[in-house]
């Protein structure tokens, strides 16, 4: 009889740790997303037909992940000051306190921006459709050379930082326990066949405003995911053909990086409270809000892809998640009914 109810003992337990495993780490009470295109999901499928909504972007992803509420105020062709604008405003102090996770992609803009500016002086711009035009490929690299393109981008980095820093300070002023995960910027044309120099000048740019995002985590109370280290030297697998958005691997690969965090942040919140790995909840119950869009500086054109979205197979995904865990608590259950069972039997045992 004492093995018997070892062995149902061992079972429950081996049932109790596969119930944490499944559940305990997936627990987010709400998704909080900002920022600009890449946010957005801009030129996936049915991002133009439907909206963002009926895309599958990375913050979209998320959602269905951890099927939780999400909040996506992320506008095309946003720039690091707007947004920073926004938060000290007082725009989404309701977002903010209501949210578990925040997640930002900003910056991209302020550099694509200048980049633009500096190629309208030089009385030139990209067309992707040439990339394969050698000739082009030699004029640009004459226009990239000129020293006035270090002018363009000086300064960036530290403008960049700042207003990042002032967004976090916000949150953390009012949402102290939210989880802040910031994008590193990637670089689009890190990887296309032709466009090394540009590439290379580009990476020398960027790595000076990563650098801080990196540097700057511990101190400010935020944590980062690393997307230009991730996207480098693959703009063909992850970028969209002739455009500098991510395709759907792209997406895939930015939703698995925060992931990574989220799971950490939860792991760690199990560790220190014993609160079944609950990111703090909400004060406020938040839903899936579509924004209205500032193209007034999203300067890059619709384009042919070929990425193909299932948006249905998100409420597939969630249903498949509440299933398993309501197997899983069943089964818990069922052990812990052959631990009573076992317990009962054997008092029964001595008694005769």
């Amino acid at each position: 009889m004492k093995h018997i109810i070892a062995a149902a003992v061992s079972m429950l337990l081996l049932f109790a740790f596969f119930v944490d495993t499944a559940i305990a780490g997936q627990n987010v009470s709400s998704l909080f997303v900002a920022g600009d295109s890449i946010s957005t999901g801009y030129n996936l499928e049915n991002y133009f037909s439907k909206g963002r909504e009926f895309t599958y972007n990375y913050a979209n992803r998320l959602k269905t992940e951890y099927s939780c509420p999400l909040v996506n105020r992320a506008i095309d062709g946003q720039k690091a000051s707007q947004l920073s604008d926004d938060f000290l405003n007082g725009e989404y102090d309701n977002d903010i306190s209501g949210c578990g996770v925040f997640i930002m992609s900003i910056g991209a803009n302020d550099y694509l921006g200048a980049l633009q500016v500096f190629l309208s002086a030089s009385g030139s711009s990209i067309d992707f459709s040439r990339l394969a035009d050698r000739e082009y490929l030699n004029s640009l690299a004459e226009v990239f050379a000129s020293p006035l393109l270090a002018a363009a981008f000086s300064g960036l980095d530290e403008s960049v930082y700042d207003n990042i820093i002032n967004i976090i300070s916000r949150i953390k002023n009012i949402n102290p326990d939210a989880l802040v995960i910031v994008h590193t910027i990637y670089n689009p044309f890190d990887g296309i066949d032709g466009m090394d120099l540009l590439a290379q000048l580009m990476n020398g740019y960027l790595d000076l405003v990563n650098g801080r995002i990196r540097d700057g985590a511990q101190e400010n109370g935020y944590t980062y995911i690393d997307v230009c280290a991730a996207f480098a030297g693959k703009a063909s697998q992850y970028i969209i053909r002739g455009d500098i958005h991510p395709t759907l691997s792209g997406h895939e690969l930015i939703a698995s990086l925060c992931k990574e965090k989220i799971d950490d942040y939860c792991s760690e919140s199990v560790d220190s409270s014993n609160d079944a790995g609950n990111i703090p909840p909400a004060q406020t119950q938040t839903t899936d809000i579509e924004t209205e869009e500032n193209t007034a500086d999203d300067y890059v054109t619709q384009t042919d892809m070929g990425d193909i979205n299932d948006p249905g197979a998100d409420q597939d995904e969630i249903k498949d998640n509440k299933i398993t865990k309501i197997f899983i608590s069943i089964c818990a259950v069922i052990a812990l009914a052959a631990v009573a069972s076992a317990v009962i039997l054997h008092k029964k045992g001595k008694k005769r």
